[in-house]
C-alpha cells in the first residue's frame, strides 16, 4: 500500500485517529464543559451530518481537480476547525453544533479522499489487497490515537483529545 500511495496511507493512518477520537471522546469532553444528556445528543447528531453534507462537494471537487490539493485542503480545515473547537466550551449549542459538523465532516470525508487517490494509483489486480490494507492501516490508527488520547485526557483534562485531533 505504501510503494502505490504513500498519500493514501497516511490519509488512513491521519482519519483512523481523527474519527475515533472525536466519535469516542467528543461526549466526554462536552459532558465535561456541562452540557445536559440531551444538548450532548443533538451534538453527536449533527456530527455524521456533517459527513453526510461534506462527503459528495469534495468528492466532486478531487475528481475534477488533483487529489492530493483537496485532500491538503480537507486536512488544514480539519486543523483549523479544530483549533476553533478548542475554545468553544462556552459556546451556545448551536454553534457547538455547527461547528463539530464541520470538523467531523471534514474529517471523515479523508477517509474516502485517500482511498479514492490510492485506488487510482492501484493496478486492477491490487484493488482488494489495497482496500483491505488502507481499512487494516485506519483500523490500527483508530485504536491507537484514542489510547493515547485516553492516557493524555487522564493526566491533562478533556481538551488534551482535541489538541491530538487538530
Amino acid at each position: 500500500a505504501w510503494r502505490i500511495s504513500p498519500i493514501g496511507v497516511a490519509g488512513m493512518l491521519a482519519v483512523g485517529g481523527v474519527s475515533m477520537l472525536l466519535a469516542a471522546f467528543t461526549p466526554i469532553h462536552i459532558t465535561a464543559a456541562g452540557f445536559t444528556q440531551q444538548e450532548i445528543a443533538l451534538l453527536l447528531a449533527a456530527m455524521p451530518v456533517g459527513t453526510l453534507l461534506l462527503q459528495y462537494p469534495f468528492g466532486w471537487l478531487s475528481d475534477r481537480t488533483d487529489r492530493r490539493l483537496v485532500l491538503a485542503a480537507v486536512s488544514l480545515v480539519v486543523a483549523l476547525v479544530g483549533m476553533v473547537a478548542i475554545r468553544l466550551d462556552d459556546a451556545p449549542l448551536a454553534v457547538m453544533m455547527l461547528v463539530y459538523l464541520v470538523w467531523a465532516g471534514t474529517g471523515e470525508s479523508i477517509y474516502a479522499l485517500s482511498a479514492a487517490h490510492a485506488i487510482d494509483r492501484a493496478e486492477k489486480d491490487d484493488l482488494v489487497a489495497l482496500s483491505s490494507t488502507l481499512l487494516l492501516v485506519w483500523s490500527i490508527s483508530g485504536f491507537v490515537f484514542p489510547g493515547v488520547g485516553t492516557v493524555l485526557t487522564a493526566l491533562y483534562g478533556t481538551k488534551a483529545f482535541m489538541a491530538i485531533v487538530v
